[in-house]
């Protein structure tokens, strides 16, 4: 079973590698400092729990988990993965009014005009898997 732990303090360092970064905004504040001022471990029930990780899978079952999460990235819109990574981490630092201009230009410009967002909504409506070049 998956453990977790911020370790850093126990030899007199700040968590680096984007842990002081990432880890409130995945946890929340409160939780985040309670791992690292404490050198909390968290199991991974309790790390599902509170949004560290997505998944839990016994480890006979990680191979397929990994492959269908494999297959979806490696078939899905490839163009269209990158800019929801992107404008969500640009929202993250935004307000809400910034946050919905950013997304509306990213679908009129990059969305429903892209190749991809065509075939999507063309396989869609004939019933099939879009088929992505």
């Amino acid at each position: 079973e998956g453990k977790f732990c911020e370790a850093y303090l126990r030899v007199a360092l700040t968590p680096g590698n984007g842990a002081m970064y990432w880890l409130p905004r995945y946890i929340g504040f409160g939780r985040a400092l309670d791992m690292i001022l404490n050198s909390k471990t968290v199991d991974a029930d309790e790390a599902l729990r509170i949004g560290l990780v997505d998944y839990v899978v016994p480890p006979d079952k990680l191979a397929e988990k990994v492959k269908e999460q494999a297959e979806w990235f490696a078939n899905g819109p490839p163009k269209q993965f990158g800019l929801v990574k992107r404008t969500m981490l640009r929202a993250t630092n935004a307000d809400f009014e910034t946050e919905q201009m950013w997304t509306t230009y990213e679908q009129a410009v990059h969305g429903f005009l892209h190749p991809h967002t065509q075939e999507a909504i063309k396989a869609f409506v004939e019933k099939r898997e879009p088929k992505y070049d």
